[in-house]
């Protein structure tokens, strides 16, 4: 949605087969992806000397198979040649390549257990394609869920604790360094078979200063969006993020996504179908927002969420709520969220290395078993 004067939402938006998302994920099609357009160059860029000069070549790796493909990368599973360690390579499409180098110098700067890390940067066909090799992960959060969902599994509540709080203290750990990840869902985050969590797809992650700026709106994928992003409250901060972290939270316990919306329009209509219509009394300024002005709005009463998620205790439902309050200024930190008392109820949060243990979908996947090529598809 585009943050022009006089822009006034359809709340009545029709669901049909042509109703589709605009930049629909390639590898995905049932969620939205960020809107590139602002963040990328025409003209493809050269990558830097200081990285060709140093990096190593593609071919220093043997290719196994292809783990997924979204908007600005291909990401494969990889062999070192010399120490047979098996590794996690992304491959930055050519018109990403400055969104590539933003990413790696950020992962660089940031040392965390629940961040994937950057192992180093190779290059290939000719200097002209980037590389950035990272540790495997065996299992994304969004595959992992789909797969429990699909043989009438679940998370137990005890995972969803040790997920939630390494969760929780990487995004503290970003927020205390002045970055926003803009782009959190469970795709974005992977699970290795030691239970360890880790936040992937720093691409369109923004570090900021006081006071905050004013930065792109069309971030966040769009089942995970804050409504402050929709209706262009702006600036906007770190609880952007925490939205998405309650999202993720429901998403664990129901796997399947929160607000499954097909546009912003319905995105927000699903909102306040959950959270009821809100008004000026719970979020100040609402009825000022730039997306807001002459639209009528249904009032909505507030939904019973229990009723959507009916294995969450009282605590739980308390924790989700403050994570998914409309008030930016009064939705809880990271940092807050980790001290909630949902933690210390019973049953506690398993550790990272008493998680139970899945196929991985990255290794069924077809072994293409070759050497690697200067030009991969």
């Amino acid at each position: 949605m585009a943050q022009t004067e006089g822009y006034k939402p359809n709340f009545y938006v029709e669901r049909s087969e042509s109703s589709s998302c605009q930049n629909i994920m390639p590898s995905n099609a049932q969620c939205s992806s960020v809107d590139l357009s602002g963040f990328t160059d025409i003209v493809v860029p050269a990558i830097p000397d200081c990285i060709t000069t140093t990096s190593r070549s593609i071919e220093k790796y043997f290719h196994l198979n292809l783990i997924a493909e979204g908007s600005c990368g291909v990401v494969y599973r990889a062999k070192e040649n010399e120490t047979k360690e098996i590794v996690a390579i992304k491959k930055f499409k050519s018109p990403c390549v400055n969104l590539g180098l933003y990413e790696i110098a950020m992962l660089r700067k940031l040392q965390h257990p629940n961040i994937i890390n950057c192992r180093e940067t190779v290059i290939g066909n000719y200097n002209r394609d980037l590389y950035m090799v990272m540790d495997y992960i065996e299992h994304d959060l969004q595959s992992l869920r789909n797969y429990l969902r699909d043989n009438n599994l679940e998370f137990r509540p005890s995972e969803v604790k040790c997920l939630l709080r390494q969760l929780l203290s990487a995004v503290a750990y970003l927020h205390d360094n002045r970055i926003l990840h803009r782009d959190l869902k469970t795709q974005n985050l992977l699970l290795s078979h030691k239970g360890v969590l880790k936040i992937a797809d720093l691409g369109i992650a923004e570090e900021y200063e006081f006071p905050i700026e004013s930065y792109e709106s069309q971030v966040v994928t769009l089942w995970y969006r804050a409504p402050e992003l929709v209706l262009g409250g702006a600036p906007y901060g770190t609880p952007i993020d925490l939205w998405s972290v309650g999202c993720i939270f429901a998403e664990l316990f129901i796997l399947k996504g929160l607000f499954r919306a097909i546009d912003e329009a319905d995105l927000l209509r699903r909102i306040f179908l959950l959270l009821g219509t809100p008004n000026d009394t719970i979020w100040p300024g609402f009825s000022e927002l730039p997306g807001m002005k002459d639209v009528y709005i249904p009032l909505y009463p507030k939904s019973d969420i229990r009723k959507i998620i009916n294995n969450l205790t009282e605590l739980g439902i308390d924790l989700l709520e403050k994570f998914l309050t409309y008030d930016p200024k009064q939705r809880i930190s990271a940092g807050d969220a980790l001290k909630h008392d949902y933690f210390d109820e019973s049953p506690v949060a398993i550790e990272p290395h008493e998680f139970r243990t899945w196929p991985s979908k990255s290794e069924s996947a077809p072994m293409e078993c070759k050497a690697w090529v200067w030009k991969l598809p």
